[in-house]
C-alpha cells in the first residue's frame, strides 16, 4: 500500500478539480486494489482466518502555502504551533469517536469492547474483508476524512503516527518530545526516532510508526552567558 497509494493519489489529483474530491476517489480505488490483493491472495493459500487483515491510513499533501490532511482509521496527526501540540485528526474507532460510535448504532452494527461487530477495533480502514463473501466487516468503511489546515507563522510541524505511539503518549507530549529533538538534531528522522523511543518505554503491546513533517524548525533557545569566572583580589581592610 505505502508504494501504491502516492500513484493512485497523484493520478486523481491531476484529473479531479477538488483536493478533497480526489482523496476521496484515491482511497475509493486503493480501497478496490486492496481487497483485490488480499481476496487472491485467500483463493491462491485459503487459510482458516474469516476476515482479512486491514491497515489504517493517515496522508499529508503539501503544495507550497496549501497543506491537506486525510484520515480514515486510529492513526493520528498532530499540529505543532508555537510549542504547543494539538489532534487535526480524529480517531475513526468506536470507543474514542462518539460520532462513529453514533454512524455504528444507526447502521444497527454491534460494538463489542471496542471491537466493531465484534471483529475489528477502527470503523474505518482499508481492508478488514470477509475472504469468504468478499465483504467487509458490517460498518466499516475506507472513506477518509478530509480537511486543509489552517496555517501560521508559527506552525513548527505535523506528526504522524499510528496508534502504537498515541495510545502511550499524549498529544501535546509527542509533539513536546518531536520538539525537543529538532532542537538537539535539526533532523525529522531523528524527532521520529524519539518519539518511537518513547512510546516505546510505555507500552510494547502495539507496532508504532510515526513521520515528522518540518514546515520551520523550532527557534533555538539564546545561548547561556558565559559565568565571569575572574575575580579581582583586593587586600582585607585593617583591623581597628
Amino acid at each position: 500500500m505505502k508504494a501504491l497509494l502516492p500513484n493512485i493519489m497523484e493520478k486523481h489529483l491531476r484529473a479531479a478539480a477538488e483536493v478533497e474530491e480526489a482523496v476521496r476517489a484515491a482511497f475509493a480505488e486503493m480501497e478496490a486494489e486492496v481487497n483485490k490483493v488480499l481476496l487472491e491472495a485467500f483463493e491462491a493459500e485459503p487459510t482458516s482466518v474469516e476476515i482479512s487483515s486491514g491497515t489504517t491510513a493517515c496522508v499529508v499533501l503539501w503544495k507550497e502555502d496549501d497543506v491537506w490532511v486525510a484520515n480514515a482509521g486510529d492513526c493520528r496527526a498532530v499540529l505543532c504551533v508555537d510549542g504547543l501540540g494539538d489532534a487535526v485528526t480524529r480517531d475513526h474507532a468506536p470507543d474514542k469517536n462518539p460520532d462513529e460510535a453514533e454512524r455504528l448504532k444507526q447502521l444497527g452494527v454491534e460494538v463489542n469492547d471496542g471491537y466493531v461487530d465484534g471483529q475489528v477495533a477502527v470503523s474505518r480502514a482499508f481492508g478488514d474483508v470477509n475472504v469468504q463473501t468478499g465483504r467487509k466487516v458490517p460498518g466499516v468503511l475506507a472513506e477518509p476524512d478530509v480537511f486543509k489546515l489552517d496555517m501560521h507563522d508559527t506552525t513548527e510541524f505535523l506528526v504522524l503516527g499510528s496508534d502504537g505511539v498515541f495510545d502511550p503518549l499524549k498529544d501535546r507530549s509527542v509533539a513536546t518530545h518531536a520538539r525537543v529533538a529538532l532542537k538537539k538534531s535539526q533532523s525529522p528522522q531523528e524527532a521520529a526516532a524519539m518519539i518511537i523511543q518513547k512510546a516505546g518505554e510505555l507500552s510494547q503491546l502495539d507496532n508504532s510508526s510515526a513521520v515528522v513533517i518540518v514546515f520551520k524548525m523550532p527557534p533555538q533557545p539564546p545561548p547561556r552567558r558565559a559565568l565571569n569566572t575572574k575575580f579581582k583580589l583586593t587586600e582585607p581592610p585593617p583591623q581597628p
